[in-house]
């Protein structure tokens, strides 16, 4: 696996030129699909490398985010869950799946990725993604109440 980033080939971003032929065009867009499979494999595997189960990853030092508001709260991983299932990246979305199934603390997720825990659910059909969403969402509930509002 590369882990040098290289600048992006222009050529590959830009629309297939009407006058090719639809074989050629077809052609194209795989190999611009593949592309961004492959990018988004290296982004992912340098953050499994460096800062799994953290909120982010800072790409230049390849340092976790350790300035983040709440400690290993896997964002990244709750976030990306349905981008690796629709990329295909079957091995990236098993092991986040598994993170997210046996390691998510619920006290520690943010509001916001419920949103991606129900989408993962709607997209997959995997109880566990709905199981999850609704723990953290009653947890959070939980919270609220005890803040007397």
């Amino acid at each position: 696996m590369c882990t040098n980033f290289a600048p992006v080939n222009s050529t590959l971003l830009h629309q297939p030129n009407s006058t090719n032929s639809s074989n050629n065009s077809l052609s194209e867009t795989e190999t611009r699909r593949q592309f961004i499979v492959n990018i988004t494999r290296e982004a992912w595997g340098a953050y499994v490398r460096h800062a799994w189960g953290q909120e982010a990853l800072q790409p230049l030092s390849q340092n976790s985010d350790k300035n983040n508001r709440l400690p290993a709260n896997g964002e990244t991983i709750i976030q990306s869950i349905t981008t690796l299932w629709l990329m295909g990246l079957q091995e990236e979305y098993g092991r986040a799946r598994k993170w997210i199934d046996e390691e998510m603390n619920i006290t520690r997720v943010k509001l916001e990725n419920i949103g991606s825990l129900i989408s993962a659910y709607s997209l997959t059909g995997d109880e566990m993604f709905k199981q999850r969403a609704k723990q953290v969402a009653d947890y959070l509930h939980g919270q609220y109440n005890a803040t007397g509002k």
